[in-house]
């Protein structure tokens, strides 16, 4: 028996349906893909947001860095004044740092007693 001509009809829509929801799937597919990729790049590519997040931080620590250092050098800067016009800085330093003593002058050095000592 030879089949109804409809379903002969039938059989060829429901194939090409398939093959348009194929083809609508594998588009769907490629347009993620190059979203996805595209997301990536602008992400984590070398001037990505990621990177420009870094790159910013860097710059940051940088900027505090080069402050701290232009502080201690005005910090040296005044050091270095005083030691070539103030007298008292540098007998005071002289004292403290390079245990220097006048002609005539003694040193008493004070040594403290250790933890066990002090119990008793």
């Amino acid at each position: 028996m030879n089949p109804l001509p409809f379903e002969n009809v039938k059989k060829n829509l429901s194939d090409e349906t398939a093959g348009i929801e194929k083809k609508k799937k594998r588009k769907k597919v490629l347009f993620w893909s190059v979203i996805s990729v595209i997301a990536m790049t602008i992400i984590f590519g070398n001037y990505g947001a990621y990177q420009m997040v870094v790159i910013k931080r860097q710059k940051m620590n940088l900027e505090n860095e080069i402050a701290q250092i232009k502080k201690d050098q005005a910090r040296l800067i005044k050091n270095r004044e005083r030691i070539k016009n103030d007298l008292t800085y540098i007998e005071k330093v002289a004292r403290e740092k390079y245990s220097m003593v006048k002609p005539g002058e003694h040193v008493y050095q004070v040594i403290p007693k250790k933890k066990d000592e002090k119990k008793q």
